[in-house]
């Protein structure tokens, strides 16, 4: 704005140098020198300003993705809590099924008289129960232990944490795969779309995040899972898709994080 009334300034004071005569040969090569630098430096300037705009859009979108990697990493500690926390109860389950399985008991004493018995390292060994121990078949048809359930899905957790998204992509598939009605599950199909987000596979993490709307539509992650979705239409340049999703979030889940950073990204669409 400067710049142009400069050259305003300038182009008036030439008029009125006209108006009182014939203007000097050195004084108009002054005038016309000033006002092609003038409109040199506005067309600079111009573009500086355009660049600045562009950097300072880059700067709040960058800043936006960062809160959304700290929520996803601080739901991603309370779901590895969680996780852990039943993987401790089914230890615990897993041991007293297999001291009641071998007749095992802590020593707490003398042993009742008339057993035969044998103390290694501190737990009284009974004698054996006559029933027989399932075989082989037995155990393959047995249902997955929690343990397992959980040691997998922490597994992936660590990988998905540690920026290794393709390997923790793996471990989110075989978990679905293996046991696909564990409660466990809406989060593996979360954390999976998540994978092909940060690997720049929109259209796959949007088919991904639609399946985990569609299968567990009473997730707790159904919110983040529509705003991620719509993070990915946006990356793929279909803008109105994701306003429409970005709007939804806002009026179905109003109270929700993810409803917060739906409305700055709609904010930063608009501004553009």
């Amino acid at each position: 704005m400067r710049v142009v009334r400069a050259a305003a300034a300038i182009a008036v004071m030439t008029v009125l140098m006209m108006g009182c005569g014939t203007i000097p040969k050195d004084v108009r090569h002054i005038i016309n020198d000033t006002n092609v630098r003038v409109r040199n430096l506005d067309q600079g300037l111009q573009g500086s300003v355009n660049r600045l705009n562009t950097t300072t859009a880059d700067l709040i979108a960058r800043a936006n993705e960062g809160d959304t990697q700290i929520r996803q990493l601080q739901t991603m500690m309370e779901e590895n809590q969680n996780a852990l926390h039943a993987l401790a109860r089914e230890l615990a389950e897993l041991k007293t099924t297999l001291y009641r399985r071998w007749n095992l008991t802590v020593s707490s004493g003398t042993a009742a008289a008339g057993t035969l018995e044998s103390t290694v390292g501190g737990v009284i060994i009974e004698q054996p129960p006559t029933t027989a121990f399932p075989g082989p078949t037995d155990m393959r048809t047995a249902p997955p232990s929690g343990a397992e359930t959980g040691a997998l899905y922490i597994e992936a957790q660590r990988l998905y944490a540690g920026g290794n998204y393709s390997d923790a992509l793996v471990k989110y598939e075989e978990f679905l795969q293996r046991f696909p009605n564990d409660e466990n599950s809406h989060n593996a199909q979360f954390w999976k779309a998540a994978c092909y987000l940060n690997m720049e596979r929109f259209q796959e993490a949007i088919q991904e995040f639609e399946r985990l709307r569609t299968l567990y539509p009473t997730s707790n992650k159904i919110p983040l899972a529509m705003r991620s979705q719509a993070v990915a239409h946006s990356r793929l340049g279909q803008t109105e898709q994701a306003m429409r999703l970005f709007q939804q979030v806002i009026d179905n889940y109003p109270t929700s994080p993810a409803a917060d950073q739906a409305k700055r990204d709609l904010e930063r669409i608009r501004r553009q």
